[in-house]
């Protein structure tokens, strides 16, 4: 592995308390998923029913 790969890796202790920080704080999790339905109007002048496709 290159030396520049090496270097990145290393894990120091303020990266360790970072990382541990996130954790700790749930950070780390995708937000609950609200559940987006929307309706929308159907009645609007521009709204075109089956009848106009083919």
């Amino acid at each position: 592995m290159p030396k520049r790969h090496q270097k990145q890796q290393q894990w120091t202790p303020g990266r360790l308390k970072q990382i541990k920080s996130i954790l700790k704080s749930n950070r780390d999790r995708l937000p609950e998923q609200l559940d987006l339905q929307v309706e929308l109007p159907q009645d609007h002048k521009n709204i075109r029913g089956p009848h106009n496709f083919h």
